[in-house]
């Protein structure tokens, strides 16, 4: 009984590590440094319930990098967008096609952009937040992205992004919704 009982608490014990890693996998830090890429995705295929929500920070300053003697920077071409799961390819033609996808409303839904984080940073001046909850109607697995409409230039910050959806007691609850356990069924 001694051997069950400690392979009981191992077996628990292994259950509950592998729970706190998948919590913890869902509050992600990416920094991001002097990167020239149109599209980079931050957070892939979260499945929200309604009301599940994204909350963003992004540490100040954020640094741009365009070339020398370019045109002054419109913030407004360079900001982050969720889109559902399945869209990649759309986005991908997009681009190829050389559209920007912060106008892309088919496919995009754009959260903010660089001139909208100028305008609304922490009283310190240091930090950015931003919220967003899933709509009524709009459940669904999502993915977050940033992305920039202007060619030869480079983007450095880092973001925290924190993905969940709420239990009925109102705590954060960070299992996607397609890696909920099922109800166990006992049959007597």
């Amino acid at each position: 009984t001694i051997t069950m009982t400690r392979s009981r608490i191992l077996a628990t014990l292994v259950a509950l590590l592998a729970l706190a890693g998948t919590a913890s996998a869902r509050i992600q830090v990416e920094p991001v440094e002097q990167d020239g890429r149109d599209l980079i995705p931050i957070a892939m295929d979260f499945g929200f319930e309604q009301g599940g929500s994204i909350e963003i920070s992004i540490k100040h300053p954020v640094h741009l990098f365009t070339k020398e003697g370019a045109d002054p920077v419109d913030k407004t071409r360079y900001g982050f967008f969720i889109t559902a799961s399945k869209a990649d390819t759309a986005l991908e033609n997009d681009i190829a096609k050389g559209g920007c996808l912060l106008d892309d409303l088919d496919h995009t839904l754009v959260l903010f952009t660089f001139e909208d984080m100028q305008s609304h940073l922490s009283k310190d001046g240091d930090e950015y937040k931003f919220s967003y909850t899933i709509a009524e109607g709009k459940a669904g697995e999502y993915s977050l992205y940033y992305t920039k409409c202007v060619p030869d230039s480079a983007v450095s910050f880092t973001i925290t992004v924190d993905l969940y959806n709420t239990l009925p007691n109102g705590d954060k609850d960070y299992l996607s919704a397609g890696e909920k356990p099922l109800p166990t069924m006992y049959m007597f």
